[in-house]
């Protein structure tokens, strides 16, 4: 039974598990840029903490938590990779395979992937929220971490595609049709964020899971505000690799 649950950055996905813990009857408390944790404010020993921040910010974040409790934290990842996170081996991870904007429902894209010490816990607080949810061995991180992350590489090419001045397709369903474009895409995606994640490759079966995500998707806009930002830091470590082209696709609208 989850009785104290704490959530660190309360945007759309940060308010999904806070609902979700509400649902099965824990004290839920939630901190915000503007109101941060600090040492200062009491955690209880059996208390379970999403981290649910932009990247970058873990290691401020993770200053204001007892060590003893890292076991008992999540690290959500939904838009970017957790770089400079790598290291907190002993925290969980959730991979979150849905999209939630201001003012709207919940969009499904995949089945959410917890991993860690209380990777069953996380993933009961979001199917308090009617999402599917599973746990996966610590030695399968790297891999979902990865698929997740070849998703918004792939969604947010096609957002740069929808901004290019020639373009006047705005929906995902709109490139769907074009699968020789979707594959290349999917495929370079799949490839980038395998190296970001130390990996060599991901198999078919990620292939595939990035592909039906955006096919869940196909009734929104391809991308969005923020899509060249995404797409430029996908640029940034391409090139810290030294393999920029190998990702024609990709990067053809940077």
């Amino acid at each position: 039974m989850i009785k104290h649950f704490t959530v660190i950055g309360v945007g759309q996905i940060g308010g999904v598990f806070a609902q979700g813990a509400l649902r099965l009857g824990a004290r839920v408390q939630a901190f915000t840029r503007q109101r941060p944790l600090t040492s200062q404010d009491q955690l209880e020993p059996d208390e379970l903490i999403v981290v649910s921040t932009p990247e970058g910010e873990h290691e401020r974040v993770f200053a204001a938590i007892p060590e003893s409790l890292y076991s008992h934290v999540c690290l959500v990842q939904n838009e970017l990779l957790l770089i400079g996170a790598e290291q907190l081996t002993s925290a969980n991870w959730g991979m979150i395979w849905f999209s939630k904007k201001a003012g709207t429902g919940i969009d499904v894209c995949g089945t959410n992937a917890f991993v860690g010490p209380q990777a069953e816990a996380f993933a009961e607080v979001l199917r308090a929220s009617n999402l599917e949810a599973e746990t996966v061995r610590a030695a399968e991180r790297g891999r979902i971490a990865a698929e997740k992350y070849a998703f918004i590489l792939a969604l947010n090419a096609l957002g740069l595609l929808r901004e290019s001045s020639f373009e006047k397709r705005s929906l995902v369903s709109e490139f769907l049709a074009e699968k020789a474009l979707i594959e290349d895409l999917v495929k370079e995606s799949c490839r980038l964020s395998a190296l970001c994640n130390h990996l060599d490759d991901l198999n078919t079966a990620s292939h595939r899971k990035v592909s039906e995500g955006l096919k869940a998707l196909a009734h929104l806009p391809a991308g969005g505000r923020s899509s060249r930002q995404r797409i430029e830091r996908g640029y940034q470590r391409a090139m810290s690799l030294n393999q920029a082209s190998a990702f024609p696709r990709l990067f053809a609208s940077l």
